[in-house]
């Protein structure tokens, strides 16, 4: 890329950033409860007019064939009310997690008990409640946890939430081959691993969810298996209308399994979390394509 280009591509990534670090801004100066609740409303508001709320319909109707139109519908007003409130949160959720008034944490003994030994955990969660949550109660126990991510296209956004989530103890993996070989030698080590399993990987094994198959990545199971380590499920469950939480951390997985068994025992633990609370979901994204 030229000089040129590099440039055009700053100022316009700029203007692309500006709307998101105004709206961060605004979450972080309100109260947590207040910023949850209004960026909730107005996502619940806005969200279900835009197209990608029929993919969430569509989906919706298809894991719950027997509910009707309104049902749906009220699902996916509620499905956006809680992604509005994530990321009203957002500025947040540190404190959030650290608040024992908010966050109800079950099972932490399968944390300890990972802890007190020198395998790697994969702690695998989806897009439910709020899942930004996890990874900060483990950080409570003393425990250094690796995070996956996509890196945002925009160069802005980017070096911004670099920042604003950097910890020594909580490195962030970048998806890709470098970011591959970077988890590779981080688990080696003995590190533990935070990953949202649950979005569709096109080169992926088809799994079932819902009665129907869905792309699933293995690569968890197959790097715990590798470096004889665990897998541990956890479910966030927000607290209807509030900004309060469970955390469940549920017993290891049984690793004599093949990786498609175990992560087959993944899926039926995500199914099983979304029928408890289906507006909690990510449901507007691609996951039943092939």
């Amino acid at each position: 890329m030229s000089r040129k280009n590099i440039i055009k591509k700053w100022i316009i990534d700029f203007f692309g950033f500006l709307p998101i670090l105004i709206l961060y801004g605004i979450a972080k100066v309100l109260p947590v409860d207040w910023s949850s609740y209004l960026f909730g409303k107005i996502a619940r508001k806005i969200g279900p007019k835009l197209k990608v709320s029929k993919r969430g319909y569509d989906n919706l109707k298809q894991a719950f064939p027997d509910k009707k139109d309104l049902e749906i519908n009220l699902l996916v007003k509620e499905t956006w009310e809680n992604l509005g409130r994530i990321a009203g949160e957002f500025p947040h959720v540190e404190k959030i997690a650290n608040d024992p008034d908010r966050v109800n944490v079950v099972n932490l003994k399968y944390i300890l008990a990972a802890k007190s030994s020198d395998k790697p955990c994969l702690m695998l969660a989806g897009h439910l409640g709020n899942w930004e949550l996890p990874h900060y109660i483990v950080l409570k126990e003393q425990m250094e946890i690796g995070l996956i991510s996509r890196p945002p296209n925009n160069i802005w956004t980017k070096k911004f939430f670099e920042i604003i989530r950097h910890n020594p103890k909580v490195p962030i993996f970048y998806k890709g081959s470098e970011g591959s070989r970077q988890i590779i030698k981080f688990l080696s080590k003995g590190g533990n691993m935070g990953i949202l399993f649950d979005q569709r990987l096109s080169d992926g094994t088809p799994l079932p969810l819902f009665g129907r198959p869905a792309l699933t990545a293995t690569g968890p199971a197959k790097l715990a298996k590798r470096f004889d380590g665990e897998i541990i499920p956890v479910q966030v469950a927000r607290i209807p209308n509030k900004c309060k939480f469970k955390v469940t951390f549920y017993p290891p997985l049984d690793m004599d399994k093949s990786p498609d068994d175990l992560m087959t025992s993944m899926n039926q633990h995500l199914e099983s979390w979304i029928r408890e609370n289906p507006c909690q979901w990510l449901w507007f994204h691609k996951r039943w394509k092939l």
